[in-house]
């Protein structure tokens, strides 16, 4: 808990023991009214994991809105991934719009007739599924006029040790994409983005070429940096696909 009282930073080193060079992330957040007590829960094996907070609220002011970051840098830079992401007279409500107008935009590109809402229910379901991932390792540590796209490195040796505020690893310009399992992906979900989202897609390649020009190759699964196992690198197969479908901005 920051001294004022309406703040909270920390980190975790939580990760997937699948993969190698997963490294800490970074948490900011700020609350809306002052934090009157907190502490740790302890007992149930939690001990270190849980924690509480407890604000003075009566009457009908019970709601408390908490606005979070996370970074995989620094805790400064999760504070400006909140400050570049959500303004201060966001509400929770706004947020929400804001997330649902960019999820419209990538589920319209599929309008089908005579379907039940069951069916309707089953392809949008699964729409959203698929733009789950893969996701953006970037951040911006420029501005939101003049961007800098930096990360902290999954695919390359750390500099030096993580402490509470920053990370150890080599911080690489770059705008790398992660979290794919490519051996169960190709086949079907890859092709989906080719046809549905063709330059988004192109990007999102480059930044899979990324951990090339970084660690040297591109991970057969990226759970973000290197999981060595699965069969081949089917990799070669998604982008050889999405360049000969037409997507060749990689």
């Amino acid at each position: 808990l920051e001294p004022d009282k309406q703040s909270i930073q920390g980190y975790t080193d939580v990760k997937s023991g699948l993969s190698t060079g997963a490294t800490r992330m970074f948490i900011y957040a700020t609350f809306d009214k002052p934090v009157a007590d907190s502490g740790k829960l302890t007992g149930e094996g939690r001990d270190n994991v849980g924690g509480y907070f407890h604000f003075n609220t009566s009457g009908s002011d019970k709601v408390v809105t908490m606005k979070i970051a996370t970074s995989l840098i620094s805790v400064d830079q999760a504070k400006k991934n909140l400050n570049q992401e959500i303004q201060p007279n966001d509400t929770f409500a706004s947020v929400k719009e804001r997330a649902k107008e960019q999820w419209n935009k990538k589920l319209n590109k599929i309008e089908v007739e005579g379907a039940t809402d069951d069916e309707l229910v089953t392809l949008y379901s699964n729409m959203y599924r698929l733009y789950l991932y893969p996701n953006k390792m970037y951040e911006n540590t420029g501005t939101t006029e003049d961007p800098d796209y930096k990360y902290a490195s999954a695919f390359s040796d750390p500099v030096g040790e993580p402490t509470p505020t920053e990370t150890g690893a080599k911080v690489v310009k770059g705008k790398p994409y992660v979290n794919n399992g490519f051996w169960d992906t190709y086949r079907t979900a890859w092709p989906a983005y080719t046809l549905l989202s063709p330059k988004e897609t192109g990007e999102i390649i480059d930044g899979f070429v990324q951990q090339y020009r970084d660690g040297g190759w591109i991970a057969r699964w990226s759970s973000p940096g290197y999981a060595d196992l699965m069969t081949g690198t089917s990799a070669d197969v998604a982008f050889a696909d999405a360049y000969l479908k037409g997507v060749t901005n990689f």
